[in-house]
């Protein structure tokens, strides 16, 4: 269980720091994806201002995820744009507790994860902090959500309380201050991973070019989460380079 130092968000921060200035333009959500004779427009309106603005290229890859991707007017193919809308997309929810660090002092944990009964969930410890009064420990579904985040939040935090305290037996009492992450209400995310039926086309041609439109996110591997959404960049940006060869001769 590794993790980058102050949070993970600081590797797309680090990213974000090698593009020259407007390269990313954030605050800017996205209102139509179009072809056009020589590649993509993407409309879109800065979240700030409120002004809609257009911006033209050879190629779009789309990283958007599919329940708001769907929602979105769009000049993809058929066989694309209907069934976008059909794919189960999952929601995980994260359940965290400020408490003494019991399962250092008592248990001789330090980071990683504890297994429970569920096997779509997991306790997952801190990677930093160590020996401090207190940290924090969060429960985690990642399969199975829909379950526990239609309950009202208190019982949400209750639920989780208790399945803590059943793999540390009396502990569940020092779990304090609780925050729930819901994936499924996170804007412009809704889930945390499309769930495709085993006789849908749909991941194998969203794996392929639509004209100019690219496709790259962690659920179109077989992997997931952030290794997958790295696999799945470099295969598109690979196929984009092949594609660009041989249109050189």
């Amino acid at each position: 269980m590794l993790q980058p130092v102050g949070g993970m968000d600081v590797i797309p921060k680090a990213i974000a720091r090698k593009f020259p200035p407007m390269t990313i333009r954030l605050m800017s959500e996205v209102q139509e994806i179009r072809r056009t004779p020589k590649g993509a427009r993407i409309v879109y309106k800065n979240r700030t201002s409120g002004a809609v603005q257009e911006i033209e290229a050879d190629y779009c890859i789309c990283t958007i995820p599919l329940p708001v991707l769907a929602r979105i007017p769009s000049d993809f193919a058929p066989e694309i744009k209907s069934k976008i809308g059909d794919v189960f997309y999952g929601n995980a929810v994260k359940i965290g507790f400020e408490s003494r660090r019991f399962w250092e002092q008592e248990y001789r944990i330090y980071g990683g994860i504890s297994f429970t009964k569920d096997p779509g969930a997991t306790i997952w410890h801190p990677s930093g902090g160590f020996h401090k009064p207190k940290g924090i420990t969060v429960y985690y579904i990642y399969l199975g959500g829909e379950s526990v985040t239609s309950r009202p939040q208190a019982e949400q935090h209750r639920f989780a309380q208790a399945e803590i305290d059943a793999i540390f037996p009396g502990h569940g009492k020092e779990l304090g201050k609780p925050i729930v992450i819901n994936w499924g209400k996170i804007p412009y995310n809704e889930g945390n991973k499309a769930n495709f039926a085993p006789e849908d086309t749909l991941y194998d041609r969203m794996n392929q070019p639509d004209g100019p439109f690219y496709f790259a996110n962690d659920w179109l591997t077989h992997s997931g989460w952030q290794e997958g959404a790295i696999q799945s960049a470099r295969y598109t940006v690979a196929a984009i380079h092949k594609r660009q060869l041989a249109a050189r001769g």
